[in-house]
């Protein structure tokens, strides 16, 4: 990181000292990304800002935005980002697989606000081919986890399951397992829900999820009348410490289960 910053504020010297040099747009840029690689995405968004204002016309200008808009995407800054990654957009820039990563990134906004239906018209923009393979592999899960929201439970299966049988699908392997169990739960698909449970179990010892896959293994052990096995997964929830909200409803269940 420190040379990454070191680099950073050579850059910005030259740019500084320099301003009148056909160098000085692309070394102040160069300082903005620095500042980038280097995790100091405030001060980065701050020389992005910069960039903009003294070179707003510039050729690397529309790079600026879309940098500026990964800076406060990474911040949290969620709607400041999603304001970049518009003009960004608006800017013409032929880069496709920047194009493509600005409109997963409005859609990770939109998903954040909880507006699933705009998550999903920009998962429509997006060229899976110029995204590469990570994010063509995320949109599913993105995807299933929108219509999973909005009550699209057989397209929500059919996007988990494609992002699970993807090869690199830890990021979200533990979300995706679960709501697709629950989906398929929600379609009254009780055996194979309980075999994604399963699975789950196995595939995912250590998850903070674990808890409320007991739960739903219970449930559905319950609605299958196989009521010792439920007994067994409500107790496990019921038994953790410190109690929290699904231990009533195990208490529930294993009362229901005797």
């Amino acid at each position: 990181q420190n040379k990454f910053a070191a680099a950073a504020e050579a850059f910005r010297r030259y740019a500084r000292d320099s301003a009148k040099s056909e160098q000085a747009p692309r070394a102040l840029y160069s300082a903005c990304a620095a500042l980038h690689r280097a995790d100091q995405y405030v001060e980065s968004d701050e020389l992005c800002g910069e960039f903009l204002g003294s070179y707003g016309k510039q050729e690397l200008a529309p790079q600026a935005l879309f940098l500026s808009g990964e800076n406060r995407f990474l911040l949290k800054r969620y709607d400041q980002a999603a304001e970049r990654y518009r003009e960004f957009l608006q800017s013409g820039d032929k880069a496709a697989d920047r194009v493509a990563r600005a409109h997963y990134r409005l859609a990770w906004v939109a998903r954040y606000a909880k507006r699933n239906a705009e998550a999903l018209a920009e998962l429509q923009q997006i060229d899976a081919a110029a995204a590469g393979e990570v994010i063509a592999t995320e949109m599913k899960y993105l995807e299933g986890a929108c219509r999973f929201e909005t009550g699209k439970y057989a397209d929500a299966v059919q996007a988990l399951r494609a992002y699970l049988d993807a090869r690199e699908h830890s990021r979200f392997g533990d979300d995706a397992l679960l709501k697709l169990a629950v989906a398929e739960m929600k379609q009254d698909r009780k055996p194979q829900a309980a075999a994604s449970l399963e699975q789950f179990l196995k595939a995912y010892p250590q998850s903070e999820l674990l808890p409320q896959v007991q739960y739903q293994l219970a449930e559905c052990y319950y609605d299958q009348k196989a009521y010792a096995d439920a007994a067994a997964k409500y107790a496990l929830v019921a038994g953790r410490e410190p109690a929290d909200e699904l231990t009533p409803f195990a208490l529930f269940g294993i009362g229901l289960c005797a």
